[in-house]
């Protein structure tokens, strides 16, 4: 006859665990430890394993009698306020064990360096109003990033690209706008248009200004560019940002207008403010010093008169010229405050006459140049007068 002690050991291994239960609230990780004993007869032996795959154990695998099980937990694949239900389950030659385990997944913190703890986006937008310099520097910081993804947050591929500018109060700002909590930024004015009156001889630096108004909480930076041809016009810098604007988020933009270098009655150009603004300025040129003739045509043998009226409020010289000798001026210069009569002669010599008659043509075309002086500013006009019949 076989007796059963000679088969199986015996007393039987007995699995006891010195825990009945397993509770852990944590935001990320969470590490502790239990005892499995064995309360019977000769070597336990078994394995421990669980049903949720964020607890891990060392050993895996034991043997012994009085085994220390280590374990981790690690929450970071589920979301602040998951609860987590499972059973540590250890198979052993002594029994199997459950033992319930309950998790509750906390909100992660993020302290700063000045003790401010962070719990959500909106302290972190919090915090961004009471430092906004070291919140930037955290913006740019793996523990930030590591952070946020154990939140939740479903946007850090978008995230990834704003910290890759170099422009950190940028990078923050359209971070803020992706989270809502600031609106995009953008610049108006209220000067559509500017017009600038010259005088005709004006030759000087002229100096105007723009208030540009931000509106919105976000970060903005527009390039600022002039639109003319001659480059007449040029603004006091060529970028402006959220630093540049005050407490009333305005910004006194200046330009230059250089008259010398504007040669028309009429000139237009555009200050760009990036996209958001056009700002049109133009300049009109006064024609304060008006200039006629006593007629348009003259016989071979007349007088004539230059009729100048001086609007300008100050003395002018005049000095007159002409490519032909047929046409005699009483003086070549003429100094007048308001108005002045310069007069003329026109008289063709025996031969001009016999060369003009040669020619067959019914008249004779010339010119006269006025040079106008006030001050340094110097200002040339011509006038064309008719000598003989005019068809045209």
């Amino acid at each position: 006859m076989i007796k059963i002690e000679n088969i199986i050991e015996y007393p039987l291994a007995k699995a006891e665990a010195n825990v009945s239960k397993i509770i852990a609230e944590t935001s990320c990780f969470y590490t502790g430890s239990f005892y499995i004993k064995n309360v019977g007869g000769k070597k336990l032996k078994g394995k421990i394993f669980s049903d949720t795959k964020c607890i891990s154990f060392e050993p895996k695998e034991f043997e012994g009698n009085n085994i220390l099980i280590n374990y981790n937990i690690d929450t970071s694949i589920y979301l602040p306020g998951d609860f987590i239900k499972a059973k540590i389950i250890a198979a052993t030659n002594g029994g199997e064990l459950k033992i319930p385990l309950f998790i509750k997944v906390k909100p992660d913190v993020l302290e700063t360096k000045d003790k401010f703890k962070i719990y959500s986006v909106k302290d972190f937008f919090n915090y961004v109003k009471k430092n906004p310099i070291e919140a930037r520097r955290l913006l740019y910081s793996d523990e930030f990033l590591l952070w946020l993804k154990h939140t939740g947050f479903e946007h850090m591929d978008i995230l990834e690209t704003f910290i890759k500018d170099t422009n950190k109060e940028r990078a923050l700002d359209n971070f803020l706008i992706l989270l809502n909590f600031k609106k995009k930024a953008s610049i108006t004015t209220k000067n559509k248009k500017i017009e600038h009156r010259i005088k005709s001889y004006d030759n000087s630096i002229i100096e105007g200004n723009v208030v540009l108004s931000k509106n919105g909480s976000g970060y903005i930076e527009r390039n600022i560019k002039t639109q003319n041809s001659d480059e007449w016009i040029k603004c006091d810098i060529q970028k402006v940002s959220s630093r540049d604007f005050d407490k009333n988020n305005e910004y006194n933009l200046k330009y230059f207008i250089d008259c010398s270098l504007i040669k028309n009655k009429y000139s237009a150009a555009y200050i760009s403010i990036g996209e958001d603004e056009h700002i049109l300025i133009e300049v009109l040129r006064e024609n304060n010093i008006k200039i006629s003739l006593s007629k348009e045509t003259f016989d071979f043998n007349d007088e004539g008169i230059i009729f100048i009226e001086n609007d300008s409020g100050n003395e002018l010289m005049i000095e007159v010229d002409t490519d032909d000798n047929f046409i005699k001026f009483e003086g070549k210069r003429y100094l007048l405050s308001k108005r002045a009569r310069i007069n003329f002669k026109i008289k063709f010599t025996a031969l001009q006459l016999t060369q003009f008659s040669i020619s067959k043509r019914p008249f004779v075309e010339s010119k006269i140049y006025l040079k106008t002086i006030v001050g340094d500013s110097i200002i040339k006009n011509s006038k064309k007068i008719i000598i003989g019949k005019s068809y045209i």
